[in-house]
């Protein structure tokens, strides 16, 4: 009859063919954002430097965390912000005038949840939140960074017009 029956192929992309295919850890790399086949550091770092007064590049950082020293060089000085799109609703901005001195590779990794709190003891975080509610965060770079950068966190709309509070737990201390 012509016909062919096929059998289903098995596999996880559920007949998405506009998926992203998940890659392995060896191959994942930032991109520019909405600039197709620019990707990887070696490629950002030339649109950063040719970045016009005024421009803000964003880089899905793809599940990456840490943007090497020559990079965050390359707008120092400059009127260019660079924006780290995190994923999960976090992202970086760093203003390339707020640069004085990077201060190396620096690891913008964020944990947010339950996780972030493990080192932080129940009583304490209770002590300080009261009744409400509190979610959080941990940071995985610890010191200077040699300039300004500004984290945004996706607080969700049920929390549209309240007030966000940051603490900082510091573990040796206890306090």
């Amino acid at each position: 009859n012509g016909s062919q029956n096929q059998k289903p192929q098995s596999g996880t992309d559920n007949g998405n063919q506009n998926q992203k295919p998940q890659p392995d850890s060896t191959s994942i790399k930032p991109y520019i954002k909405d600039d197709s086949g620019k990707e990887g550091w070696d490629v950002i770092k030339p649109q950063l430097e040719e970045a016009k007064a005024g421009d803000t590049v964003t880089v899905a950082m793809n599940g990456t965390t840490v943007v090497p020293k020559d990079v965050i060089d390359s707008i120092k000085g400059k009127d260019t912000t660079l924006v780290l799109d995190m994923g999960n609703g976090l992202s970086w901005k760093i203003y390339g005038k707020d640069i004085t001195d990077a201060a190396g590779d620096i690891d913008f990794d964020v944990t947010v949840g339950a996780d972030a709190g493990k080192s932080i003891p129940v009583d304490v975080i209770n002590n300080v939140t009261g009744e409400r509610s509190s979610m959080n965060l941990t940071l995985a770079y610890d010191g200077e960074f040699g300039f300004t950068a500004t984290l945004t966190v996706n607080m969700e709309s049920k929390n549209a017009g309240l007030y966000a509070n940051l603490f900082y737990y510091n573990e040796q201390t206890g306090e």
